[in-house]
Formats: structure tokens, sequence, C-alpha cells
């Protein structure tokens, strides 16, 4: 797999895994750093794709029902 990214995008990742910046050249993640960063990106998927697409998914049938009344 290749990750592509910026350092500006990396940092971040880094820092949700639990790798501190001085120590980046030999560190690795830790088993709960990697668990950390799946859980922020779970809850970032929630909010971001899943809320909206239920928000969306709920408002069709209504939508529907008044266009087919213009």
């Amino acid at each position: 797999m290749i990750i592509a990214a910026g350092v500006s995008a990396v940092q971040p990742l880094l820092d949700l895994a639990g790798i501190e910046a001085e120590t980046e050249g030999s560190a690795q993640a830790t088993v709960a750093g990697i668990q950390h960063t799946v859980n922020i990106a779970a809850a970032a998927t929630q909010g971001n794709y899943v809320g909206p697409l239920i928000a969306a998914v709920t408002f069709v049938r209504p939508l529907n029902l008044i266009r087919s009344h213009l």
C-alpha cells in the first residue's frame, strides 16, 4: 500500500498513533496507538459520511412527494 501525503498531512496521523515527533526515525506505533487511530477514523466517518447520508435518505421520500405536487 502506498500512502502519498505531505508532512503536514502525516504529522497529525503520527500524533494520533502516539508517535512522538522527535522519535519518528525509529519509533513504531503501538497496538493501542493504532486502535486509537482506528477509533478516531471511525468517529470521523460516522459524523462526516454516515450522518449526512442518513439525513439525505430520510428526506428523499418527503422531497419526492413535494416534487410530485408541483
